[in-house]
């Protein structure tokens, strides 16, 4: 198992950001559901907004999106 994650929290620590995953399943229940990866702040003192973190290839399977 690879450790990505771990290492870019590290480098978005300095920034006062972590990385935040969650399942997102539709209204009606569908059985598909969308994974979305977003950075918040680990301070929340700190007021300023975090960068949009997007993905390139898919986390589970590494195929390109």
């Amino acid at each position: 198992m690879c450790t990505c994650a771990e290492d870019i929290d590290k480098l978005l620590a300095e920034k006062n950001l972590r990385l935040v995953f969650a399942t997102l399943i539709t209204k009606n229940m569908d059985i598909t559901a969308k994974l979305c990866v977003a950075t918040e702040k680990i301070d929340t003192k700190i007021r300023k907004n975090p960068p949009l973190v997007t993905v390139s290839f898919c986390p589970f399977c590494g195929e390109k999106i």
